[in-house]
Formats: C-alpha cells, sequence, structure tokens
C-alpha cells in the first residue's frame, strides 16, 4: 500500500548501524506508531539522534517518550492522530527544532547505572516470595548493573 499510494515514502528495511546513523542524521523526526513495541529502543535511538519521536501511547514508547518535551505520544491505532502530529512538526519547524534539542538533552542525561539498578531491583522482588525477608533472591550468577541492560 505505501508503496503505491505514498511515492515518496522509502521502505528501507535492515540496516546496517552506519546507514542506520546516516538515516537518522538526515531526518526531521521519526515515526513509531507500533502499539506492541515492548523496549522501544528505536525511539531511544532517535532520541539520542536528537530526533523528535511521534509514538503510539503504548508499551515501552510511552516509557521513552515525553510527550511535548521530546517528542509526541498518540493513542494507538489513531491514523489521524498520528497524522495530525506529523503535520504539526513539519509545519512547525521552531516546535520540531526545539523537541529535538530536548531529545538530545534526554539522551546525554540518561543514567544508565541507575536504570540497569532499578531493572535488577525489579526482577529481585518479582523472584523474591512476597513477606519472605530472610530468602534470598535467586541468581545464578552474579550480576552487574552494567551487563544487563544498555537502555541510554
Amino acid at each position: 500500500y505505501v508503496a503505491t499510494h505514498v511515492p515518496f515514502v522509502r521502505q528501507l528495511g535492515f540496516l546496517d548501524r552506519d546507514t542506520l546513523a546516516d538515516v537518522y542524521a538526515s531526518s526531521d523526526l521519526c515515526v513509531l506508531p507500533s502499539r506492541t513495541e515492548t523496549c522501544g529502543l528505536v525511539a531511544l535511538e532517535a532520541i539520542a539522534s536528537g530526533l523528535p519521536v511521534i509514538a503510539a501511547n503504548a508499551g515501552g514508547l510511552a516509557e521513552s517518550v515525553r510527550h511535548g518535551e521530546n517528542g509526541l505520544l498518540v493513542r494507538p491505532d489513531d491514523a489521524r492522530g498520528f497524522a495530525h502530529a506529523i503535520v504539526t512538526l513539519v509545519l512547525g519547524a521552531e516546535q520540531r527544532r526545539a523537541m529535538a534539542a530536548r531529545a538530545r538533552r534526554t539522551a546525554e542525561q540518561c543514567d544508565a547505572h541507575g536504570e540497569n539498578r532499578e531493572l535488577l531491583r525489579q526482577y529481585t522482588a518479582l523472584v523474591t516470595p512476597v513477606g519472605a525477608a530472610s530468602a534470598a533472591p535467586y541468581t545464578a550468577a552474579p550480576l552487574s548493573p552494567e551487563g544487563v541492560l544498555d537502555r541510554c
């Protein structure tokens, strides 16, 4: 549908890191309509590249995109809402540039070590029986926050 009805859109498929970095660098914004994105890694990459992100207000995207700050959140499956958000940022160059700058600052202020510690805390809470203060949480091997998740 996209290739025949929207001729100026190119579907690129899988991109290696260098090509992907070039695409982010040459873009004005990133649109992520997925309602099932669990981690939101693409949103984080776009934010780190200084792009405002228009995303579905669902899953991991809603954790990374701060509505009105580093992007816009739209109800999942709201095609008109996505179109409105896109037009708003395409025509609103000043707003788009301000969001792009805030997106980059978001990435620069990100604390991967703190997020990793919080993730470990949450996982530990899941495997520690409620009320069993003396029970040690299960770990197969020592874990360091640095090796668990590099979200930023």
